[in-house]
């Protein structure tokens, strides 16, 4: 099957192209070039059964500020390998996102869904992909890995999907394609959510909490993946490491943590960092 991937420079696309190159039966051409300038996509004439569309921009709060860009990139880029895709017969599988769930919050997810809408009625499917760790180094869990991190919002409850186990659910997608071709998106995640406080915690964090409401941002986040369970899919890693066997009830996770609670072991950190001291 030989597979053409945009974005293989990126977090996700890096881990995919290491992947699928892994596999006997995947030829994997990275894409080269600009995915917003069609004489890059015009030179390409080799036969492919697909096409993996992940180049663009994320981030929900540099979108804040640089909404114009985001359309460009993120859109042009789709607009482009729909085109192309429709030309050279090829089978679309791109990166949508879960922010599409509340698209109006924020440029990024406006983009997104806009990506969504070009791709209606067009041999391509979107996948929804919830919060990938370790992820980009500018995400939250590698961040807090970098002890990068001054700040959390004890409220905010993540779907955290491993990068390995979205590459499986990929391949998945394209192994079934004929029976999801009908399908405009589907969800990429785990199925359950977990506190941003209980990761941070894991990963030994030490800031501090703030209850403070994000209008921005999406509180919590958790993807349907029945179709992921129908078709055999299997998750091999949870973010707090957990045994998979005991996540069957953790779908509507709440936050495990008081405010106050929190509050009160931060100020008991900041107090006894100051050690011992003479009046």
């Amino acid at each position: 099957m030989k597979v053409l991937i945009t974005g293989t420079e990126g977090n996700l696309g890096s881990a995919l192209l290491a992947y699928l190159q892994t596999k006997e039966d995947y030829l994997i051409v990275p894409f080269s070039g600009d995915v917003t300038d069609y004489w890059n996509w015009d030179v390409l004439v080799d036969d492919f059964d697909f096409i993996i569309h992940l180049a663009g921009i994320a981030g929900v709060r540099a979108s804040l500020n640089d909404a114009e860009h985001y359309y460009n990139v993120n859109v042009g880029g789709q607009r482009n390998a729909l085109s192309w895709a429709e030309k050279t017969k090829t089978k679309m599988i791109y990166a949508s996102s879960s922010n599409v769930h509340e698209w109006w919050l924020n440029p990024y997810a406006a983009t997104k869904k806009m990506c969504e809408a070009l791709a209606v009625h067009k041999e391509a499917i979107g996948l929804r992909f919830h919060t990938i760790y370790p992820g980009r180094s500018d995400m939250l869990y590698s961040m807090l890995q970098s002890n990068d991190v001054y700040m959390l919002n004890i409220e905010h409850r993540r779907d955290y999907i491993h990068v390995y186990d979205v590459c499986t659910a990929i391949d998945l997608v394209m192994e079934n394609f004929h029976l999801l071709r009908y399908e405009e998106w589907l969800d990429v995640g785990t199925g359950y959510c977990t506190s941003i406080v209980d990761v941070a915690k894991h990963l030994n964090y030490t800031g501090g909490y703030s209850d403070m409401e994000t209008p921005r941002e999406r509180i919590k986040t958790c993807a349907d993946v029945k179709w992921l369970k129908l078709l055999g899919w299997h998750q091999t890693k949870d973010v707090l490491n957990r045994p998979l066997n005991q996540l069957s009830e953790c779908k509507d996770a709440e936050t495990t943590y008081d405010i106050w609670d929190l509050l009160g072991e931060q100020l008991d950190q900041e107090l006894n960092s100051m050690g011992d001291f003479n009046v």
